[in-house]
């Protein structure tokens, strides 16, 4: 096998990731397309937990090879955990030798490795350590948001593995400044360390309302606001709900789509019996990604109750729908709900009264003011969310890292 410093051989590059999720999927089959001096990359992915769905239900996408760990640790060997900040370097160390193995068999020019305190972390442990087969190979570090937002504040296990992991890589990829601003308050990682982009949505899926439908046939007068946040605590889903119980009590009109589900998923269904919503609430699942822009045309209103996120791609695809938005006034969302942005309501985070007062003026808008919304938001997606655009700006570093590498 050539070596990854051999200028003939290929170029290959490790992608490795806590699971593989519908964000990783979109990275793996943009990087599947990954060239240099028009020569394609090879591209491995590696998952490092087991989250109970057999491989060969989720195919990856073409071009893209499967990494296996040693047969010793099985094909995942971390069991699947509720977030990313559960995982601590005192149990990830003992997979630094099946790391290495696989490194060692690999060969991989660059590696692409996150969540921070995760993936990046023991991507950047063992790029450092004695027995590393290729000294050198650089690491590009991953924040998925909350790593970095919410979890390298838990504890000083957490924060020594964050600053660990950042310090190791040799440059840092997030998707909003929010992230960036935090991940320097561990290390000073300097502009050409940083690639940050919106991660952006296909535009081409999502309209302003053409075809607009209701998603069940006695709302076809009704006001509906959309959700398609996670049912979790940190995803406000709590709020959401009393938010809108608020607002319904006061305007019976309105309608609700939660175009998800999540681990409160027992709370949310008492929730609804107790408020007797269950009839004025539309909860249709977890739905394949094709169905989503469906139920953003079902909608009038978008909101989002998070205490804490990086660019939220449900908020850009309610942008690009031309939807007018209520969220919380989070770093994050202040980036893209501004007055020379995206038009849209900052309630406080937590707040459910002011999220029901936001939502009763995002319905009292005129329809030509709802016209000047839907130009405006679909306008701030088209300059700023371009999935496609976007990624050009990760495949231009992971080829510099390979060039200094």
């Amino acid at each position: 096998m050539p070596s990854r410093i051999d200028p003939g051989g290929p170029r290959r590059l490790l992608y490795f990731s806590r699971e593989y999720t519908t964000h990783d999927r979109r990275f793996l089959e943009a990087l599947a397309g990954l060239r240099s001096h028009g020569e394609p990359w090879e591209v491995h992915f590696l998952q490092l937990e087991d989250d109970g769905v057999p491989y060969e239900s989720r195919p990856l996408p073409a071009g893209v090879t499967r990494a296996y760990w040693p047969t010793s640790h099985g094909p995942r060997p971390v069991p699947a955990q509720e977030s990313a900040g559960d995982h601590r370097p005192g149990g990830l160390k003992s997979l630094l030798p099946a790391y290495t193995q696989v490194l060692q068999e690999l060969e991989p020019t660059v590696v692409q490795a996150g969540p921070i305190q995760s993936c990046a972390w023991l991507a950047a442990a063992a790029a450092a350590s004695a027995d590393a087969p290729l000294p050198g190979a650089p690491v590009l570090a991953v924040s998925w948001g909350s790593d970095i937002l919410v979890h390298a504040h838990r504890d000083d296990d957490t924060r020594t593995a964050t600053r660990e992991a950042l310090e190791g890589a040799s440059a840092f990829l997030c998707d909003s400044e929010a992230v960036l601003d935090t991940a320097r308050d561990f290390v000073p990682i300097p502009d050409e360390r940083v690639v940050k982009f919106p991660w952006g949505i296909d535009l081409a899926a999502f309209s302003r309302g053409e075809g607009w439908g209701p998603v069940r046939p006695d709302w076809q007068d009704r006001k509906v606001v959309l959700s398609t946040r996670a049912w979790e605590s940190l995803h406000g889903v709590e709020t959401l709900l009393e938010a809108f119980a608020l607002a319904h009590t006061a305007d019976p009109e309105l309608r609700l789509i939660l175009g998800s589900t999540g681990s409160t998923a027992d709370w949310v269904a008492g929730f609804l019996e107790e408020k007797g919503l269950r009839d004025v609430v539309h909860a249709p699942g977890q739905l394949p990604q094709g169905e989503i822009p469906g139920l953003f045309r079902s909608a009038h209103v978008y909101v989002s109750c998070a205490h804490s996120d990086g660019t939220s791609i449900s908020l850009l695809e309610a942008l690009a729908s031309g939807l007018p938005v209520v969220v919380t006034d989070i770093p994050s969302n202040e980036e893209w709900v501004a007055p020379d942005q995206a038009w849209g309501w900052l309630a406080p985070a937590g707040d459910a009264p002011a999220v029901a007062q936001s939502l009763h003026a995002a319905f009292a808008l005129s329809s030509e003011e709802r016209s000047e919304v839907a130009r405006r938001n679909r306008e701030v997606a088209e300059e700023r969310a371009d999935w496609f655009r976007n990624v050009e700006t990760l495949k231009a570093m992971l080829n510099q890292l390979a060039e200094t590498s």
